[in-house]
């Protein structure tokens, strides 16, 4: 070779560089990237995390060495082969670390190792800050720790792309739905109890229920809480226009009466359970009749609001007896604020939670025993159709009582072997399509594919290894940083 090597030309001088394995800019190309280092790096960080576990004995000896290192070095008794150790992981980081071009070939060879690093340090400089006090700061440490985690990155692409796409299709080739598919990846407790059969259907229903009596029980005691104004009260109200607005309901609903009792035979318009409504206000305005004769005609407020709240629980939508029930809740509130103003606002809470009750038994079929039936397929077609008004409610329900009712009810949908559509698709195949869905697996594929129970199970257990990977993240790290320790304890031993 000439000893001036300006007259060498740049071709040869890149021939001899890679003769001789001197790595050069030439190859450092996106290409070169993709194709090459990143790949290499993955398969190192992931050789790296698990050779720990395969080799426990050699990793811990090589830990402890570097401890027995690090005690040493504090307390006196630092030996020459310490500093000679310490000099050669100095000059290991230096390598990789050193300077800026350091920096940047190490992010080019090894950027999953240097995600790793990166992911550590901040971890735990994100421990000190919170051990200090400094919460703001330690969870923008914690936040970078996440986010440079390798496992964070390679799991990024299913949980934002994969993961939805495959709630989508699963949702529409089984008929189940996208919130219902979701639940299936989740498999939290309450899917896996209706799921797998563990709970009988009824357990919903049943479920719902007490969430209804817990929202009726929270309305109930705000309300109690407001009533105080009201007992102090000495204001008196009289029932005169109650009673008119009852006669004059019940004579344009051709409703007879006859010794306290109400006749709704033919011609009356009233009939079924609203003429059950009917009958329990009219008995319960006689009954505040009654009471009223004994104080000269008149009843306190506190009395008055609770034939109000009675009256107001015989309001169902689409009944003949909601239009009463609602006339006469509000002229008793009317005459409740004239005397009290306060009340106004006491109610208000009250209302707007007994509208809540009274939408989600409509909407739900739920606090109605005698219709459990009703009320699975109510709030299976809520999730199924993604009803948003109705998944509202069950919402609502579940922070009534802390129910998992969303995942109960994906349980079910995902549940069956075969729908509707499954069966229908079969049926149109007959025999013979059925033989040849045999020797063809792109259909037999696509026939799994629209089975709940089969597509949901998938879900289910792709979930599970996705959230097995998430709680891998942390000890994946000292795994990581473990065997590069043991690594470097070999290169100073001269193995």
């Amino acid at each position: 070779m000439p000893a001036d090597l300006s007259q060498v030309s740049d071709e040869m001088l890149l021939k001899l560089a890679k003769a001789r394995g001197i790595k050069t800019a030439e190859g450092k190309g996106a290409s070169d990237f993709l194709t090459r280092t990143l790949p290499q790096s993955a398969l190192q960080f992931a050789k790296n995390v698990v050779t720990p576990i395969a080799h426990p004995i050699e990793t811990a000896k090589g830990i402890g060495n570097l401890i027995g290192m690090g005690i040493r070095s504090k307390y006196g008794g630092t030996t020459p082969q310490d500093i000679q150790s310490m000099g050669r992981m100095g000059g290991a980081l230096m390598n990789r670390y050193g300077g800026l071009s350091n920096i940047a070939n190490t992010a080019y060879e090894d950027p999953v190792g240097m995600l790793a690093d990166v992911s550590m340090i901040a971890g735990g400089v994100g421990l000190g800050l919170k051990a200090g006090g400094l919460t703001k700061a330690a969870n923008v440490a914690g936040n970078v720790s996440n986010v440079t985690n390798p496992l964070t990155i390679a799991s990024a692409p299913f949980k934002y792309i994969g993961k939805p796409a495959l709630q989508y299709a699963v949702g529409k080739t089984t008929g189940g739905g996208y919130p219902a598919a979701g639940e299936a990846l989740k498999g939290g407790p309450a899917f896996r109890r209706t799921f797998f059969g563990t709970a009988p259907e009824q357990d919903l229903v049943q479920r719902g229920n007490a969430a209804l009596d817990a929202m009726k029980a929270a309305r109930g005691k705000a309300y109690r809480a407001g009533l105080q104004s009201l007992k102090n009260s000495s204001k008196s109200i009289g029932l005169d226009d109650l009673q008119g607005m009852m006669d004059d309901f019940l004579k344009e609903n051709n409703v007879g009466v006859a010794n306290g009792k109400l006749n709704f035979d033919f011609p009356s318009t009233i009939s079924g359970q609203a003429a059950a409504d009917v009958q329990a206000i009219y008995s319960d305005l006689q009954d505040a009749s009654r009471l009223a004769s004994q104080s000269g005609g008149k009843l306190t407020p506190i009395i008055m609001d609770a034939l109000k709240r009675r009256i107001s629980d015989r309001y169902y939508p689409d009944r003949t007896s909601s239009a009463l029930a609602t006339r006469m809740s509000q002229d008793i509130k009317r005459k409740i604020v004239s005397e009290v103003p306060e009340y106004a606002e006491m109610t208000r809470g009250y209302e707007k939670m007994s509208a809540q009750i009274k939408d989600i038994q409509k909407a739900l079929g739920v606090g109605q025993k005698s219709q459990t039936d009703l009320a699975l397929r109510k709030m299976m077609t809520a999730m199924r159709e993604d009803k948003t008004a109705r998944r509202a409610m069950i919402s609502t329900l579940e922070n009534a009582a802390a129910e998992d009712l969303t995942g109960a009810i994906g349980g079910l949908i995902m549940k069956p072997v075969a729908t509707n559509r499954l069966t229908a698709n079969l049926t149109e195949l007959g025999l013979l399509g059925l033989a040849y869905a045999a020797g063809n697996p792109a259909l037999v594929a696509a026939l799994l594919a629209a089975s709940p129970k089969v597509a949901g199970t998938f879900l289910f257990s792709l979930g599970k290894i996705a959230q097995g990977t998430t709680k891998l993240k942390g000890p994946a790290l000292v795994s990581f940083q473990a065997e590069r320790l043991r690594q470097l304890q070999e290169q100073q031993s001269g193995k």
